[in-house]
């Protein structure tokens, strides 16, 4: 079972004590559900700090590495911190290059 917290809980409490998010994580889950849950067997905590970043890499900064030769792809260059929109953007190079 996977719990994500939103970006603003997250931002407001980054430097939290792992095991401390990963209890409130589990308390809240059950709140959710309505209903106590056992006791898990192993808790895994990452942050992802720079997930989400502010501005995409600019169009022109992009055409610049392609006539270089880099080609890049995935969130960083949609401004959007989303699995689907890194999936989109790496789908949309892959068609790019053939």
């Amino acid at each position: 079972l996977v719990v994500q917290l939103s970006p603003d809980w997250t931002a407001e409490n980054f430097e939290m004590d792992k095991g401390e998010v990963g209890r409130i994580a589990q308390e809240e889950l059950s709140r959710l559900l309505g209903r106590n849950l056992p006791t898990p067997s192993a808790i895994n905590t990452q942050r992802w700090k720079f997930a989400h970043p502010e501005q995409p890499v600019s169009s022109d900064q992009q055409q610049k590495w392609r006539e270089q030769g880099i080609h890049v792809c995935g969130d960083s260059t949609v401004g959007k911190g989303r699995l689907g929109a890194s999936l989109l953007s790496g789908i949309s190079l892959g068609k790019e290059l053939g």
